[in-house]
């Protein structure tokens, strides 16, 4: 209970808000009760994923000090069991308050009301402060999008991670074979009804 797994990748663009997004949703259908948190603080995108708005206020005033409790900011989405922390307006001095000690507080509050934790958070690779967040989680995912994502790069995100527990990769956009799997294709044309699940409707747009 109250299990926090950051995603990130090693650049930008690489579709981890959609799966941060997804795996919550995926996790809620278990019985799970599931807290989302947009902890990318310069470029947010997890409340477009969610079909949510991200207001001034968020996860960034928390870290500031100028939300007095995370239950102030605290989204019911429309997904049962999932609930949602936006980032709320980015301020520089925000991205300085992101610290280990500061994270495992929140997560020891979350965990009395929440199963599983999931992060939404910068590119490691191109931004410090994923790593400090990183060092208050259970465990790390990295999102690689396939065809795009360079073995330099994904090395690089893993020195940045140095001292967290990466748990293993989520290789993302993968092209469905041609030929004898052809059937598949029809799954993705339902993209117009399952939207947020389809990663289809997700990189074509």
């Amino acid at each position: 209970k109250g299990y926090a797994l950051l995603l990130t990748s090693s650049d930008a663009g690489e579709g981890k808000s959609v799966t941060s997004a997804n795996l919550g949703i995926a996790f809620a259908w278990t019985g799970k009760r599931v807290l989302l948190v947009d902890a990318d603080l310069r470029r947010p995108n997890l409340h477009n994923a969610l079909g949510e708005k991200n207001p001034e206020r968020g996860f960034t005033q928390l870290l500031l000090g100028e939300v007095g409790s995370w239950r102030e900011i605290l989204q019911h989405s429309k997904y049962e069991n999932v609930d949602f922390l936006p980032a709320g307006k980015f301020v520089y001095e925000a991205s300085e308050l992101c610290s280990q000690s500061k994270l495992l507080e929140l997560k020891e509050d979350w965990a009395r009301d929440y199963d599983i934790i999931v992060l939404d958070s910068a590119p490691v690779g191109r931004i410090v402060d994923t790593a400090m967040i990183a060092r208050g989680c259970d465990g790390i995912l990295l999102v690689s999008l396939h065809g795009k994502s360079s073995l330099p790069a994904i090395r690089h995100a893993l020195r940045r991670l140095e001292g967290t527990n990466v748990l293993g990769f989520c290789l993302n956009a993968i092209d469905m074979p041609h030929g004898r799997g052809h059937q598949y294709g029809g799954y993705y044309g339902y993209k117009w009804r399952y939207g947020l699940y389809s990663y289809y409707y997700y990189y074509s747009s």
